[in-house]
């Protein structure tokens, strides 16, 4: 891997974490389940399918989610669990897909898998190991579960769709790689 390579996951990791802080943070006090991952799904799948579309290689969700982590870590290690949860579960969707060559099938779908792994995670999690912090899990119901997924798969696929048509311009340009 290059260095401008690992500079441009280093700015993708940098870019989710201050959009987190920037748009999670004021929502910490709301109790809705589901919804700073409905918040942060469009961002990371853009930065995600920016990511993967730059780097085409085995790992680069993986990367920018272990930078991320490095942050995270001050805050809690929760965190960096569904985090990295979220992206290993990305690249195993990469590796099934990559006769796609990590194009703009595999780019979505590792976005959105990102994002619908992300929160499960963050649901088990947060309730076997913070159980007061997170009591108000306790009351979502399937049927709530299923309508979280499915805001977090919507808002993920639009961001994710819409970073396909920054890539698309920026291949254009010859910023970008040829797909």
């Amino acid at each position: 891997m290059k260095l401008r390579e690992l500079t441009f996951a280093a700015m993708m990791a940098a870019c989710v974490v201050v959009c987190s802080n920037l748009l999670v943070v004021p929502l910490m006090k709301l109790q809705i389940p589901g919804l700073r991952h409905f918040v942060m799904a469009p961002v990371a799948s853009f930065f995600y399918v920016l990511t993967v579309a730059r780097l085409r290689r085995p790992g680069s969700i993986l990367l920018v989610a272990g930078l991320q982590c490095c942050l995270y870590a001050l805050i809690s290690w929760i965190i960096c669990l569904f985090v990295l949860a979220g992206a290993v579960a990305a690249e195993v969707a990469g590796l099934v897909l990559r006769k796609d060559g990590y194009g703009p099938r595999s780019q979505v779908v590792m976005a959105l898998t990102y994002s619908l792994v992300s929160f499960p995670t963050a649901l088990y999690l947060g309730l076997r190991f913070m159980p007061k912090m997170f009591a108000y899990f306790q009351t979502l119901s399937w049927a709530g579960f299923a309508v979280s997924e499915l805001a977090i798969a919507v808002a993920g696929l639009a961001g994710a769709l819409l970073a396909r048509r920054v890539v698309r311009e920026l291949v254009q340009s010859g910023r970008f790689p040829a797909e």
